[in-house]
């Protein structure tokens, strides 16, 4: 009786089995062609441009607002150990004690900031970087028509390239 049960449930399982496998291998090997696109746009195509140069050791910095709506703008500089860089008066931009200078105005698309001057003083014979590091961030307006930004929800940064002493 043993027997005669176990030879049934083989039975089952290879009928079960049989009728299964054909269809599970054509939705496994079905394929489909298409054609045609779609434009995808997440935030800004381009990273907005900086503008910078360095004279006399004081490093002059422009950011532009390529993108599509208003920014708030901040920028950090990175440089060695044996290097210090401070704020030079520049109108618009403020020292935010945390490491970033920000600019206090909204950017609309198409403008750029006043200049961030950014004075360097280094006792080091060789050559070194100072590597500005910018952000911008949304406008967010309130009800009563004041605005910040989210600087967590980033919209782009920039690195740029070597600055040597001259």
């Amino acid at each position: 009786m043993k027997t005669k049960w176990l030879i049934l449930v083989a039975a089952a399982l290879v009928l079960v089995s049989g009728t299964a496998v054909k269809p599970a291998i054509a939705y496994f090997t079905d394929t489909i062609s298409t054609e045609g696109k779609i434009e995808l746009k997440l935030g800004d195509s381009e990273i907005p441009p900086m503008e910078d140069k360095v004279e006399n050791m004081i490093k002059k910095i422009s950011i532009s607002n390529t993108g599509d709506y208003e920014l708030l703008v901040r920028a950090k500089a990175l440089y060695p150990d044996n290097c210090t860089v401070t704020l030079v008066d520049s109108e618009g931009w403020s020292d935010g004690g945390d490491g970033y200078y920000y600019y206090s105005d909204i950017v609309s698309p198409g403008e750029k900031t006043n200049q961030l001057l950014l004075q360097i003083n280094s006792e080091a014979e060789e050559s070194f970087n100072v590597i500005i590091v910018q952000e911008g961030a949304k406008v967010i307006y309130d009800e009563d028509g004041s605005y910040t930004g989210d600087w967590d929800a980033k919209i782009s940064s920039q690195i740029d390239e070597k600055v040597d002493r001259r």
